[in-house]
């Protein structure tokens, strides 16, 4: 049977839920109404699971992202945002509190709480800061700077900001999540309530909302980058240390991989369940095209030196020649009837030298053709210098002995003109005398 306080009766909803309906108005509430909290005595606690106050006003949690106000003067509440909110400022439970110890009731009543109700302003609404100086009714500010916050100040502030990013990333809030909906999650957190306004934490969700979707871009990039290197790590450790009887002259496929990291017990599910299948083919091929040449010349090694026991048992015991350490290692086991009872670690350490010696060899020989090499092309590029800037001063003398060829067969030409004209001058004033009656007589 329902328990009833006057207008409102309590109804079970099922899995422990509660609602009261009201049969006068029809309505019916998840909250416990004020009328049943005053009959129960469980004011206080509403004012503790308060949200925030401002002036005479509550915020309230209802339930399902649902905010209400309640006037505590008029012990009402409204769904709307009152207009006086905000216009003090908004302080959390224990700041409420703590401004009204000296009341022996924590529920203020309509006739003792006109005394600290704010009078209508007619002038501009203060700021925060502005009545956080004009307040004398609030302890906590006497040692609050009132003209600007000090860089200590803002630095804590910043602080309190990224705790609640914080917060709502260890909630797993995702960007099509809605402020309404998240708010009973985060309400009863103290990183929620150590942001002074509930405008600003809903600006900070907000703002959380909007770059949320690229912040987790980033940050599967990064877990992809960082399974990827530890996937390659994995892969390369396991090929270097696989046995030399598991090798094989065809190059395994991811799934072969795979099912010898299972026989083996090689599991790493944390790095193969963040990359795709694809980029886990692309980095085990690498890796497997890299270790595959010198893991033929290991298997190579190693079945010659089989081949020579089992072909040349008796002659290899006997024989001078043979220096190999792993000869010379089968050499001192007279009984032994078969290579498996020689540790293959010793034969494996006796070609990886030998496969190193060799390896260094053919590094150094590699580094003295490359030194040939490039030693070879400085010189021919020297060489073409040379020859082109032969060719320049071949050119330029070339250039300069026409230009000087050119200038003396003009000055030859030149003398010839002059003793031409000279000599024809001189047969025309021949000419002219043998004519004149003076040269006749």
């Amino acid at each position: 049977m329902s328990r009833v306080w006057g207008e409102w009766s309590e109804h079970d909803a099922g899995d422990g839920w509660k609602y009261y309906y009201n049969e006068q108005t029809k309505e019916s509430m998840w909250e416990m109404p004020i009328v049943v909290r005053e009959a129960l005595g469980a004011m206080e606690d509403l004012l503790k699971t308060a949200l925030a106050f401002s002036g005479d006003w509550g915020a309230f949690d209802a339930g399902f992202g649902t905010i209400y106000y309640f006037h505590l003067p008029s012990a009402t509440s409204s769904w709307q945002r009152p207009k006086e909110w905000g216009l003090q400022p908004e302080l959390s439970y224990a700041e409420y509190a703590l401004l009204h110890e000296k009341t022996p009731d924590p529920e203020p009543t309509p006739s003792n709480s006109t005394k600290s109700k704010p009078k209508p302003n007619t002038s501009k609404p203060q700021t925060k800061k502005e009545d956080k100086k004009k307040d004398s009714n609030e302890p906590m500010q006497e040692n609050t700077p009132v003209e600007e916050e000090t860089e200590e100040q803002k630095q804590e502030h910043f602080r309190k900001i990224e705790a609640f990013r914080g917060m709502l990333r260890e909630k797993e809030i995702m960007p099509t999540f809605k402020w309404e909906a998240v708010l009973p999650r985060i309400a009863i957190d103290e990183r929620f309530r150590a942001i002074p306004s509930m405008d600003e934490r809903r600006a900070i969700f907000e703002y959380f909302i909007k770059h949320r979707k690229a912040e987790i871009a980033a940050q599967m990039k990064s877990n992809m980058k960082k399974a990827k290197k530890a996937w390659a790590l994995l892969v390369e450790k396991t090929l270097q240390d696989m046995p030399l009887a598991e090798m094989s002259k065809k190059k395994w496929t991811l799934e072969q991989f795979r099912a010898y990291m299972t026989k083996v017990n090689i599991v790493d599910d944390a790095t193969t369940a963040v990359l795709p299948l694809a980029i886990q083919e692309s980095v085990y091929e690498k890796k497997r095209d890299a270790w595959y040449p010198k893991a033929m010349c290991r298997r190579l090694e190693y079945k010659r030196l089989v081949d020579l026991w089992n072909d040349h048992k008796q002659k290899v015991m006997d024989a001078e020649e043979y220096t190999d350490p792993a000869i010379t290692k089968l050499r001192t086991q007279v009984d032994i009837e078969h290579l498996s009872a020689i540790d293959e670690e010793e034969i494996f350490t006796a070609c990886q030298e030998e496969y190193r010696y060799h390896n260094y060899y053919l590094h150094r020989k590699d580094c003295c053709i490359r030194k040939d090499e490039a030693a070879a092309i400085e010189r021919r590029a020297q060489e073409r210098i040379e020859e082109a800037q032969r060719k320049e001063t071949l050119a330029k003398q070339e250039a300069l002995y026409q230009e000087m060829t050119a200038k003396r067969e003009a000055e030859e030409k030149l003398e010839k003109d002059q003793a031409k004209n000279a000599c024809q001058s001189q047969n025309r004033s021949s000419r002219q005398r043998s004519r004149s009656p003076s040269y006749q007589r």
